[in-house]
């Protein structure tokens, strides 16, 4: 029953992360600062649906798949704060501000960080 619910959970966790992915993507344009969409509540959507794909994988796994997904997200992690130093140096204080609004991974601190701000501006 236990590995039943790992792997719901599981699979929950893949496709909400692919979800995650789909949103990032059409929200994207290419080479363009967005604050827009999922971009408004979490400011890297696309590793985080990542993440979220491999977390379910691991936990619905053996001993050796939960070590190489660890890795995975580990180098995902270094991957985040690679880009953000690149968007600094690209969109400059725009992005800064951007930063300081939008977590960087914490989906529900965005939701509510974007409910707090829309409640300010009415």
């Amino acid at each position: 029953m236990r590995l039943f619910k790992l792997s719901i959970i599981g699979l929950i966790s893949i496709l909400f992360g692919l979800l995650l992915i789909v949103l990032a993507c059409k929200e994207r344009r290419k080479f363009e600062f967005t604050a827009c969409g999922i971009y408004a509540i979490v400011r890297h959507p696309e590793f985080l649906g990542r993440m979220l794909i491999i977390f379910g994988l691991m936990i619905s796994r053996n001993i050796l798949s939960i070590l190489v997904c660890a890795i995975l997200i580990a180098m995902l992690y270094l991957g985040i704060l690679s880009e953000e130093k690149e968007n600094l140096k690209k969109f400059g204080k725009n992005y800064e501000e951007y930063m300081e609004r939008v977590p960087r991974l914490n989906i529900l601190e965005g939701v509510r960080r974007k409910c707090k701000y829309k409640e300010q501006t009415l």
